[in-house]
């Protein structure tokens, strides 16, 4: 089994590739959060791409989104972890030192405790409805307060306004 631990940041990631009994077979080396820098990551890791492999990286925000959106595309087995879970592991050894080539380390770590959450294309397209109904209904919500502060407007400027139309936003 080959662990392949990724930290995600805004502009670049770190990744390493770590056996199943904890040898390093891959240095942390970065890559960019654009295609190219994909492109470069499967370069790079694509001799221990097999059924028995996983990428794993925290769930931390946005910022991996692209990434596992094209690791799914491609064929990864992908895995989130939780943040909480990597940070108490990392609390635990004695040099609390965080820095991304080796918060890779830890991530891959977290394999060997089986303590993650596997990524299919059904669960990240889940994941894209529900971000889009929640802001379709901050939208929503915004516009309703624009209208009344709107109507607020009106009353106190001109009241008779409304008693001109049909409805308060139709036509004449």
């Amino acid at each position: 089994m080959y662990y392949i631990g990724i930290d995600v940041g805004k502009f670049n990631h770190y990744a390493c590739v770590v056996s199943f009994d904890g040898e390093i077979l891959i240095e942390p080396f970065f890559f960019t959060n654009n295609q190219d820098g994909f492109d470069s990551f499967t370069e790079i890791i694509k001799e221990f791409k097999s059924p028995r492999h996983i990428v794993g990286l925290e769930a931390t925000g946005h910022y991996g989104d692209n990434l596992i959106s094209f690791l799914i595309k491609h064929d990864y087995e992908v895995a989130l972890i939780n943040p909480l879970t990597t940070d108490a592991k990392r609390k635990t050894k004695i040099r609390k030192t965080k820095n991304d080539k080796k918060y890779t380390f830890f991530i891959c770590s977290v394999f060997f405790d089986r303590d993650y959450t596997k990524v299919t294309q059904c669960r990240l397209d889940m994941k894209q409805a529900r971000e889009l109904t929640r802001y379709h209904a901050s939208i929503t919500e915004d516009i309703n307060q624009k209208k009344n502060r709107l109507q607020k407007c009106i009353d106190i400027v001109l009241p008779e306004f409304n008693s001109w139309f049909k409805t308060k936003y139709s036509k004449p």
